[in-house]
Formats: C-alpha cells, structure tokens, sequence
C-alpha cells in the first residue's frame, strides 16, 4: 500500500462524511475538506526529513551506512569524499584511510557517492548524514577538522541535472526532490541556458526538465512508494559506498584509449572550464555542509579520455581552491594496463587500488605544505 494512494482517498472519505445544505455548499464545503487534508498532510510531511520517509531507499541505506562507519572510528579528523561512479567506484575509502595513517596521519574517511549522483544527490547525502548524528556526535565533528574533497567530472559540472530524465523513472531521483532542491535545481539548470535567449525561450527548451522536477517534487511530497518495505529489516540496512568493477566494458578499445592519453598535448587545452550551473550547485551544496566542514578542495581522478583530461586541466586553473590532480604523465605511468580499466574513467577493482593510493599521497602533499 502506498501513501500516494492513501492520502487522497482519506480526502475524499472525509468530505463524503460531511452533511451540507444545498447543491452549491455541498460542493463548496467539499473541496475545502479535501484541501484541508491535503494541506495537514502536507504540513505534518514537512516536518519529516526525506530519508525518514523513504527509509529503504539506496541513498538513505548509503546515508546510515557513513554514519556508521562514522562513529566506528575514533579519528578526530575527517576527510569527506563526494562524487559520482568515478569516486564509487575508483576510491576505496578504507584503503585511502589505510594509507594516510600509515603515514603519520590520524584521520577518518567519510565518502557520499554514487553512480549517476549529481550535485543535489551528493548534498543531500551529506546534509541527511548531519541529521542523523545526535548532538554529541555533531559536537565531535565540529571540534575536530574536516576537509571535503569534492570530484572534478566535466558531465555533471556543466550540467546539473545530467541524467535526470534519465533517473526521473528511479526511486533516488525523487527522494532528495523536495521543494528546496526542486527549486535550487530548476535555478541551476536556468543560468546554464544561452544569455542571448528570450525568456519564453528559455521556457520552451527547459520545459522537458521543469515537468520531470515538478513529478518527481510530488512524488517526494506523497512519499511515493515509501511505504513499499515497512518492515525492521529495511531500516537497518546498509550501502556501502564503495564497490568495484570486474573486467572492461563491453566494446571498450583499451589500446586506442592508451595511445590517445600518451600523445595527449597541453595544447589541446582550451576554454573555460567553470560553468555557472556548476557554480550554483556548488553554493547550494556549501551551504547544506556549512555546519560541519572547514575547507573544502577538488580531486579530478586519473583518466585515459583526453576531453576529460582537458576539463580537469581547465577546473583546476580557473578554480581558487586546491584541487588534487590531474595526473600527471609520470603519474600515469602506474595505471597503464588494460587491467586497470573498465573503461576511459572507470577502474577496475584493481585499479582502484592505484586510484586510491594515488589520491592518499595528493591528501598527503598538501597535508605537509
């Protein structure tokens, strides 16, 4: 049974209870039940924080899965790694934490990421991580350092809502869909439309998109689905949020991808790299970890497709923040070998070895600076 369908017939139950004089009050007096409940059920849901209500849902599972490897560790500090497939699946954040302790460095990892996540995905992850600590834990947080490292893909940079039509039939498009994501998105999403545009215009092309977040808002609204798993079970379970691939992609030319990385020359290297849509998610998402992270930096991941290589060369010279990376040609030396792959930005469970590894010494370079 779903709340979606629960709502509106206890609407209309009430208001064939009620007993009006007249055609006309009848109709009058109806509508305003039904707006009522509507309007206590809307209000009473507001109070609730999404991943309460959609407890089975992947992003609440990855959510209690941090938290609990949250308060697991002893660290006082805390590295925060945010991202999509490429951090999920490329950055084992135990073997990161393994490997800057062995070092010297006494800290914890925390990742929130997820194939496909956008920017909005990836904020609220973090900001329902923060509800879900009680006042102690946050007391902990925020007495020791945190640093979040936030990943450099071009895909997701220039377009906020990359994927999402494609997600909109998903239940993770619609859980962190509420009215203030909703409408931060659709922001996002606007000023990457061309200036020269009327706004009509604008409208016209943007309208596929409005359409898909005003759906999935109801959907998040009603809880839609939210009730599909009511057992104890599924408030207990938990998403790691790293997991590796086994073998290449199918069709995937490794030799060719080689070969272009090798020949690939600074010059190539053109345009500007910082879109305003990145630019208003990353407002949106610094303000959801404002309470409890203290500087934030980029990490753009070893990767054999030269137009990703360019972008993250561009982010890092047009950003004022640290960003960890690109490799560099020496650098890539280590992670040639088909087996690494699974395809021009993906690694292999093995090669997400080398990937974490890699991003533990660049914590680590700056740690000493």
């Amino acid at each position: 049974m779903d709340a979606l369908v629960l709502i509106p017939v206890g609407a209309l139950v009430l208001a064939a209870s009620l007993r009006f004089e007249g055609a006309a009050g009848r109709g009058f007096w109806c509508g305003m039940a039904v707006a009522g409940v509507f309007a206590v059920f809307l209000g009473i849901r507001a109070l609730v924080p999404d991943e309460s209500v959609f407890f089975a849902s992947e992003v609440s599972r990855r959510v209690r899965a941090q938290v609990e490897e949250f308060r697991k560790s002893g660290a006082r500090d805390f590295y925060v790694v945010e991202g999509s497939s490429v951090a999920a699946h490329g950055c084992d954040p135990e073997l990161l934490r393994q490997e800057i302790v062995a070092r010297g460095l006494d800290v914890g990892v925390l990742q929130f990421s997820a194939q496909g996540a956008n920017h909005f995905e990836r904020a609220f992850l973090m900001e329902a991580f923060w509800r879900a600590l009680n006042d102690e834990e946050k007391a902990r947080l925020q007495n020791g350092r945190v640093v979040l490292a936030g990943e450099v893909f071009d895909a997701y940079d220039k377009e906020p809502l990359y994927l999402f039509t494609k997600e909109s039939l998903t239940e993770r498009a619609k859980v962190y869909m509420s009215p203030e994501y909703a409408w931060a998105a659709w922001q996002a999403y606007w000023v990457t439309l061309p200036g020269n545009l009327s706004g009509m215009e604008k409208m016209a092309i943007s309208s596929k998109y409005l359409s898909k977040i005003m759906e999935r808002l109801l959907l998040n609204r009603f809880g839609a689905g939210a009730l599909a798993d009511m057992n104890s079970r599924a408030r207990k379970k938990k998403t790691r949020a790293f997991f590796a691939l086994e073998g290449s992609k199918q069709n995937f030319d490794y030799e060719g991808a080689e070969k272009s990385r090798r020949d690939f020359a600074p010059a190539q290297v053109s345009g500007d790299s910082i879109s305003p849509g990145w630019q208003a998610c990353e407002n949106f998402k610094s303000q959801k970890t404002s309470p409890w992270v203290d500087e934030e930096l980029f990490f753009a991941m070893p990767v054999l497709e030269n137009n990703r290589l360019a972008y993250q060369i561009n982010f890092k010279s047009n950003s004022n923040k640290i960003v960890l990376g690109p490799a560099t040609s020496i650098e890539m030396e280590a992670f040639y070998g088909k087996g690494n792959w699974f395809d021009g930005v993906h690694p292999t469970k093995k090669g997400a070895v080398l990937f974490s590894r890699w991003l533990a010494e660049r914590f680590l370079e700056i740690q000493n600076k």
